[in-house]
């Protein structure tokens, strides 16, 4: 519910695009993250945890990591204000005491994208995978009954399938990226694998692997 009030707040609104501090708009700067950088975390993160990763892992991060440039160019629908860091790490919940039902947090790296990738983000990142796979028809459901619901019109569910599908790479960019770029730590370690390792499954589970070929 979160997710479908943060986006359907700014569906299709192409004013985002005039603004250079939200990325992925029309006005912001050009990225410095370019295909070669990518390819250089990915091989350092290979080298480092490589021991740890389920052969799987490594096959989807090689063709990310070979076919960078082409995900961005991959969302073929609508856009809207998006968190790109949506996960439980960056939320706070309310307790017994009282406090909003969710307060999400960290919001350097908002941007004009696709709302379905911080849906993928945080289900891929929070969930195991037999629980997401068995959860995602009715999740989906809610998430698209709550955009209709806030306004959001001409928008299918299989256009969010599509785009569910497609949003888990994300998560897995951010993993490999943060973690060699950020102090190194145990608990960094466990999670970045977490990260990666769930990102990963929902990709092979939808056939991203097919799609990066």
């Amino acid at each position: 519910l979160e997710a479908a009030k943060l986006h359907a707040s700014h569906w299709g609104d192409d004013g985002l695009d005039e603004l250079p501090w939200v990325s992925g708009s029309k006005a912001a700067p050009s990225s410095p993250v370019s295909g070669e950088m990518v390819a250089m975390l990915w091989k350092g993160f290979c080298d480092r945890y490589g021991e740890r990763m389920e052969r799987d892992w490594i096959e989807v991060g090689e063709r990310m990591a070979a076919r960078f440039e082409a995900l961005a160019e991959m969302h073929d629908g609508p856009r809207c204000l998006t968190h790109n860091d949506f996960r439980p790490d960056n939320m706070m919940f309310a307790s017994a005491r009282g406090g909003y039902p969710v307060t999400t947090l960290d919001w350097q790296s908002y941007a004009y994208g696709a709302g379905p990738t911080d849906l993928a983000y945080f289900l891929a990142g929070a969930l195991p995978a037999d629980v997401r796979r068995a959860a995602e028809p009715e999740l989906l459901g809610l998430y698209h009954r709550e955009l209709t619901a806030r306004g959001v019109a001409g928008y299918s569910m299989d256009d969010l399938r599509r785009h569910y599908g497609q949003g888990a790479y994300l998560l897995f960019l951010t993993a490999f990226f943060a973690a060699m770029v950020v102090t190194r730590t145990e608990r960094g370690d466990a999670m970045f694998l977490r990260m990666l390792g769930g990102a990963a499954e929902h990709m092979l589970d939808h056939g991203m692997l097919e799609a990066l070929a």
